[in-house]
């Protein structure tokens, strides 16, 4: 009489499984007709290709059985931040405030500027993440143009009686400071009458002033 060795046999699914990161990961449960399973893994948390090996030890009785199955860990996919507030120019360095921005974000540029103008924020993710469709991890955001304050500057009618010195028209009051002002021609000497336009330059990261006329 002679007994030979069973065959132990493990039944577990045996398709890959695939997770995103974040979300909890259910580990097939395996049954073999003789033995125990016994499950080898590693930490499956962050993004990658990892195996659970379910293995049964050959005794003398039966001979052992083992199947690998792959689990596929992708990463998560998010949009990027948004802006919060507005910003005008004011001669300082101004840091873009981010709503939705996670630990998981890191700002490699664009997210501090001084003059009025467009800029781009770019965040780049770690390895646990990747931009949803329509997304691209670039922010958008301005700095507005700031309005030079007039309203201490005048340019009003001149009326006078011919005395035969030249008589000039120009503006009245203090200009904001890096404005400059010029005009047509704003001198007569004899009686008539001329209308005079008052221009104004000043920063870039201002608005224009509009003109200003008076006779």
């Amino acid at each position: 009489l002679t007994v030979k060795q069973a065959q132990a046999v493990i039944d577990v699914d045996e398709n890959d499984i695939e997770v995103v990161y974040g979300d909890n990961l259910v580990i097939p449960v395996a049954s073999t007709n003789f033995g125990e399973v016994v499950i080898e893994k590693v930490d499956m948390t962050n993004t990658g290709e990892y195996t659970i090996t379910y293995k049964v030890e050959e005794t003398s009785n039966y001979k052992g059985d083992i199947i690998v199955v792959k689990v596929i860990v992708k990463p998560l996919a998010v949009s990027e931040p948004t802006v919060t507030g507005t910003y005008t120019y004011n001669g300082n360095e101004q840091t873009v405030n981010l709503s939705g921005f996670e630990s998981y974000m890191t700002i490699k540029s664009g997210n501090k500027a001084t003059n009025a103008g467009s800029y781009e924020v770019v965040i780049t993710l770690d390895d646990n993440h990747v931009w949803a469709a329509g997304s691209d991890g670039k922010v958008a955001w301005n700095i507005e143009k700031a309005t030079y304050d007039m309203s201490g500057v005048n340019f009003s009618d001149l009326e006078v009686t011919y005395d035969g010195n030249e008589h000039i028209l120009e503006i009245a009051g203090q200009l904001p400071e890096g404005v400059n002002v010029s005009y047509t021609t704003n001198k007569l000497i004899n009686v008539g009458t001329i209308e005079v336009v008052a221009s104004f330059t000043g920063n870039s990261n201002y608005h224009e002033i509009a003109d200003m006329k008076a006779m």
